[in-house]
Order: C-alpha cells, then structure tokens, then sequence
C-alpha cells in the first residue's frame, strides 16, 4: 500500500522482540481482542494484510496462519460486546443476553482449549509441516470440539433451560 503500513507495522513487531513464541502471542491475543469488537470478515480483510508479513517473516505457514486468525476471531464472535451470536440465541431461545452468555462459558472454554494446541502448531510449524498436515490437524482439531460440542450440548441445554431458557439451548 501507498502508507506501507503492512512494512512498517511488520518490522515494528518483529524489532519489538525476537521470540517468535512472544510474538505469535500478541497476534493472538490482537485477533482475541479485535474480534470482540469488530465483524470477523472486515477483521480478516484489515488485518490479513498487516499481519501475513510478520508471520512469514517468524517462518508460520500462510494457511495455518488463516487457521489461527479465523479461530481467534471466532472466539471473539461469541464474546462481549459484539458477540453477535449471543444476540441470536437470546432472541431464538426467547431469553435475556446475560443468561446466554453464562450458557456460553462451557464453549468459549472450550474454544480456547482448541486454540491452545493450534498456537503450539503454529510453533513447530516453522519445521516444514505441509499446509496438508495443517488442513488434516485442523480438522481433526474441530472433529474434537464437535464430538465435545455433541455430547455437552443437550447436558448444557438441560442446564440452561433451568436458568431461564425458554427453549433449550441445542434447539437453537
């Protein structure tokens, strides 16, 4: 771009520290943090630009990249205070926000604990793993938080209901 701020927010970053590990967790936590208060597809397209020559540059695969920005942004689409899928369940479940967003807890726990072995990925990923193997552990990573998702969902929908749902939760 004309500003080359995608040049200069990349060099800023990487002459702000050389650990890669300290790095990758300030993008992750930026996209945790953006995501809660911006649209996923208009953070990926303002943030995409700037952050992919960081990541290139600490040696991180250009798709395992998108797997971490999208995962990061999904997160803070279930958050305060955009959250706008909050906003959905609440109206379909016929329910106040607050009580929607305690039934959240036990997923965004969730998330994050499948965020953590993509970060570790990410960080080994610099030894030559094929976007393949990337797509292949991806998958097998929501395969997990799907089955996971599977069983706790009706036992949360139970739960929730008990709180003031006034259709369960898994309905949704």
């Amino acid at each position: 771009t004309l500003g080359r701020i995608p040049t200069t927010v990349a060099t800023l970053l990487t002459t702000m520290t050389d650990s890669k590990v300290l790095i990758l967790l300030l993008i992750n936590l930026l996209l945790l943090l953006v995501g809660c208060f911006m649209e996923t597809v208009c953070a990926i397209m303002i943030l995409a630009p700037i952050l992919f020559p960081v990541v290139t540059a600490l040696g991180v695969d250009p798709i395992h990249f998108g797997i971490i920005m999208v995962t990061n942004l999904a997160i803070g689409f279930i958050t305060p205070p955009l959250g706008v899928n909050l906003f959905v369940a609440s109206r379909v479940g016929e329910t106040t926000l607050d009580v929607v967003i305690r039934g959240i807890v036990p997923f965004l726990v969730l998330m994050i604990a499948t965020l953590v072995p993509i970060f570790f990925n990410a960080l080994a990923g610099a030894g030559g793993l094929s976007p393949v193997n990337y797509l292949a552990y991806w998958g097998y990573a929501s395969s997990v938080v799907t089955v996971i998702t599977a069983v706790l969902g009706p036992i949360l929908g139970t739960l929730a209901d008990t709180r003031g749902f006034k259709k369960p939760i898994f309905m949704l």
